[in-house]
């Protein structure tokens, strides 16, 4: 990839980023709103106990399928936002190592003007 590319490129790969992370925010946001109908469903029972309250509520959850189905979709896309986030490292560190390498043929090259100086080329 050329130096001049890598500005683009991490920026596609921040706005994936960033992307994914508003997808898990709204999954987090429908994981809640299952449990909040699931705690006013659970509070309206005639438990004796909390740990009854609980128990209670893992069944309820796990009956529902769309909350399964959430929180699986959550699982994945936060695999998704470590792999973009390791891809977005890697373009930032491989655009210092190329700035490095243009400085480095640049020095390279005025070194080589100079020796041709005092030479007298």
């Amino acid at each position: 990839m050329n130096l001049n590319q890598y500005p683009q490129a991490i920026a596609q790969a921040s706005t994936f980023v960033n992307d994914l992370e508003s997808q898990i925010n709204s999954l987090r946001q429908q994981i809640y709103e299952i449990e909040g109908r699931v705690d006013s469903q659970i509070a309206g029972g005639e438990f004796k106990n909390d740990l009854q309250r609980k128990a209670a509520r893992f069944d309820l959850l796990q009956a529902r399928s769309e909350y399964q189905d959430a929180i699986a979709d959550l699982d994945q896309l936060k695999d998704a936002k470590a792999k973009a986030i390791t891809k977005l490292e890697l373009l930032r560190n491989g655009y210092s190592v190329a700035k490095i390498e243009a400085r480095a043929a640049i020095v390279a090259q005025l070194a080589g003007l100079e020796s041709r100086e005092i030479v007298g080329l």
